[in-house]
């Protein structure tokens, strides 16, 4: 009953924590009961008794593959990231079949920036779901990220189409065309992004990818106009501040390339 109060929608932690300990009451040494309550307050954002409840579910079943994970979930969220990494991967091992848990080392391995693992991972976890559209965008990122852009592209064509939300895969494709150096195309892609994306949600990667996209084009004056907006959205960034010192040089704007120097040498 505690495990349905919390599944419900909204969920009733209050009711599912009161069950939880009448649970305990009569079956304190039930790891079912005490893993419940640590997902009890997990969700509501208490870690550290969430931890201990799986600790204790661990302490009278040490090969609960599921408490391991949620360990390691807690670790995650809290920014332990290389002791969540050790309870995903010892999660893994106890249950290789536990499909969730290479989507949680998917997740780690992203936020660490090593994409070959997190490929691996999102790999095996892709292969045994029926993946969402965000299990897909996550993947096609992090095979981006790991250089593999024709797979990226395979990954996510025919979705855009799709999607209630397609600036994400322009901004992808756009970024992909980038590094491939099909400046046509991520101008194109890039301009469908800036048509539909939102302004707050708009990164200053998008404003330097479209300027160099236009750069690359001989799109000058707008590819200034974009690169000055990269600039301005991040201020230590050399790269943007190179391309638009170049771009402005090439059109002979000596007395607007002269600051910007200053700022890099600063």
């Amino acid at each position: 009953v505690g495990k349905l109060c919390l599944i419900a929608q909204p969920a009733d932690i209050a009711l599912a924590q009161k069950y939880a300990i009448q649970g305990l009451e009569v079956h304190g040494q039930s790891p079912i009961i005490h893993a419940m309550q640590g997902d009890i307050f997990f969700a509501g954002k208490n870690y550290g008794d969430a931890a201990n409840s799986f600790q204790r579910a661990l302490y009278y079943k040490a090969d609960d593959a599921q408490s391991q994970r949620k360990i390691g979930l807690v670790y995650a969220v809290t920014k332990n990231y290389a002791q969540a990494l050790e309870a995903f991967q010892q999660s893994a091992k106890t249950n290789p079949r536990g499909v969730r848990v290479y989507q949680n080392l998917g997740d780690l391995y992203y936020t660490f920036g090593k994409y070959a693992d997190a490929d691996k991972a999102y790999a095996t976890y892709l292969a045994n779901v029926t993946p969402t559209q965000e299990d897909i965008e996550r993947y096609a990122f992090t095979l981006f990220y790991a250089k593999k852009y024709d797979e990226s592209s395979k990954l996510i064509e025919g979705l855009i189409e799709k999607t209630e939300r397609p600036a994400v895969l322009y901004r992808l494709k756009g970024y992909m065309a980038h590094e491939m150096k099909h400046n046509e195309e991520g101008r194109t892609f890039m301009e469908k992004f800036f048509a539909v994306q939102k302004q707050e949600n708009i990164l200053p990667s998008d404003y330097g990818c479209y300027g160099e996209l236009l750069a690359a084009l001989n799109n000058d004056s707008l590819a200034i106009v974009q690169l000055e907006k990269a600039v301005l959205a991040d201020t230590t960034s050399m790269e943007y501040m190179d391309d638009l010192a170049k771009v402005l040089s090439k059109n002979k704007q000596h007395d607007r390339v002269i600051p910007i120097f200053e700022k890099m040498i600063a």
